[in-house]
């Protein structure tokens, strides 16, 4: 579907849809919407832009011109690089465990393997 459809006009559609459905669930659920911490705020702000519109947009762009099994396997990263902006991030600088640190090669060696292995049956083929 992403071959013949923008990246744009498919991530207008999919975060406006997120956007109603999250706004719906909070207001049955009774969440708060407003009224929330500033740090609050720059958190989502955050999330929306990095993980959102770059992460996801991206993510979704690349499957125009990528593999998907590649691109799913490396999705697979996507938790490593919430931890090391967790990390990185003054007012959160939430330090991973070593348990983390440890699942977290172990993904970097899966998504090197996967992408080498199909680089290698890419020239075979």
């Amino acid at each position: 579907m992403r071959k013949k459809i923008s990246v744009t006009s498919y991530a207008f559609v999919v975060y406006g849809v997120s956007t109603i459905a999250l706004l719906l669930i909070c207001l049955i659920f009774n969440a708060p919407i407003y009224n929330i911490s500033i740090r609050d705020y720059q958190i989502i702000l955050l999330m929306a832009i990095i993980s959102g519109i770059f992460g996801h947009t991206l993510y979704n762009w690349s499957l125009k011109y990528i593999q998907t099994s590649i691109v799913s396997v490396v999705l697979l990263g996507e938790p490593l690089a919430s931890t090391l902006f967790a990390y990185a991030i003054p007012w959160i600088h939430q330090v991973p465990s070593k348990y983390t640190i440890i699942g977290g090669a172990i993904i970097i060696i899966g998504i090197y393997m996967t992408a080498r292995k199909q680089t290698k049956l890419e020239k075979y083929h």
